[in-house]
């Protein structure tokens, strides 16, 4: 037998013992589908947990007061959704709400190895193999409350785990901060991620939370609205938007020409409302729309008043305190309307939007 025809017939034989390169490949391509098919399932589930807390999050941000979101849950992963658990913190930073989490696992514990529902096999582990389930191990337990421990970071709140007393853990987390603070900057436009480092001046007993990063979203290259169809667009919807926050007052009355008459009162708080500068005066452009409708959703009557702001320092420190207050009155016959009240300040673009239902009555 010649050495050529000995290697072939040698790799034959060992092909035959292993089941043949054939077999080997399909097996591997059986595991990594087996494998992307399981982690498929895990994402759907991942995203619809994800997709309920921004509906909850919808839903707490039109109440009024402090608001706070408990998040119970035994965990999930999420290493590959970074985006929308940003997006998530940064619909809760807008709206001021606080995310507590509990991890209802309560203390839990997982010795390395297969779970112990699993099936145990005659076949016996490599060295290499225990010690990488042993490494792993608090890796993965950890990875299960990644998502929960970056909410209550982020948003000033608190994570509870590694305790069985879970009614201590909503008696300790069923409450806001007594403190908190929203510190601004511009953001990067370039989609990647940046960290943000935040630290007491003077150190002691106190702890701070403070959310490690954001990603920053991509600087767009579509025109955006202008603003009159911005502000167009949210006065013919529907929904909340509290960027802003605006309270109003309604009085009925009687017109001048003898008809029926709403008058409006709309009171801005200016504290978180950016202002350009001018030498030494801040200036903004405030716009408050105010629209009736019929009961059954038909345009009836509406006005948009604007209030252009050049303000001395202790003017603008005075509006900081007391707000601004803009009225309009509209003129409408007696009957059953839904009133859409709309601000929105020019610098910034930050929005107010409510809706309510009123009444004027028989003159």
């Amino acid at each position: 037998m010649t050495p050529d025809r000995f290697s072939d017939a040698q790799a034959n034989s060992n092909n035959a013992y292993m089941g043949g390169a054939d077999t080997l490949g399909t097996l591997v391509r059986s595991v990594k589908a087996s494998a992307e098919a399981t982690w498929e399932q895990t994402h759907i589930v991942s995203q619809m947990t994800l997709a309920a807390i921004q509906a909850s999050l919808d839903e707490l941000r039109q109440a009024p007061g402090k608001r706070m979101l408990l998040f119970a849950s035994s965990g999930f992963l999420s290493g590959s959704l970074d985006p929308e658990k940003d997006a998530v913190i940064d619909e809760a930073i807008r709206g001021g709400i606080v995310i507590n989490s509990l991890d209802a696992k309560g203390l839990y514990a997982e010795t390395p190895g297969p779970p112990i529902s699993e099936p145990t096999e005659g076949v016996s582990l490599s060295t290499d193999s225990i010690i990488f389930q042993v490494e792993s191990l608090g890796d993965r337990l950890d990875s299960v409350d990644s998502a929960m421990a970056r909410f209550a970071e982020s948003t000033g709140g608190q994570l509870f785990r590694n305790n069985n007393d879970l009614d201590l853990g909503f008696r300790q987390l069923g409450l806001v901060p007594a403190c908190a603070y929203l510190m601004g900057f511009p953001p990067a436009e370039d989609g990647e991620y940046h960290k943000i480092k935040v630290e007491l001046r003077k150190k002691g007993r106190d702890f701070l939370l403070a959310r490690p990063g954001y990603f920053a979203r991509k600087k767009s290259t579509t025109p955006q609205p202008a603003a009159a169809d911005t502000i167009n667009t949210e006065a013919l919807g529907t929904g909340v938007n509290t960027d802003l926050q605006a309270t109003s007052s309604e009085a009925p009355g009687k017109a001048a020409s003898g008809g029926g008459e709403i008058t409006i009162r709309t009171h801005l708080t200016l504290q978180n409302v950016s202002f350009g500068t001018e030498k030494d005066r801040r200036t903004q452009k405030l716009a408050f729309v105010a629209v009736l409708y019929a009961p059954e959703g038909g345009f009836v009557t509406g006005k948009e008043a604007v209030m252009d702001l050049s303000l001395k320092p202790e003017s603008y420190e005075r509006f900081l305190m007391t707000g601004i207050t803009g009225t309009m009155s509209l003129e409408a016959p007696p009957g059953a309307y839904r009133l859409r009240i709309v601000v929105q300040e020019a610098v910034g673009g930050k929005m107010s939007a409510t809706s309510k239902d009123v009444r004027i009555p028989q003159s």
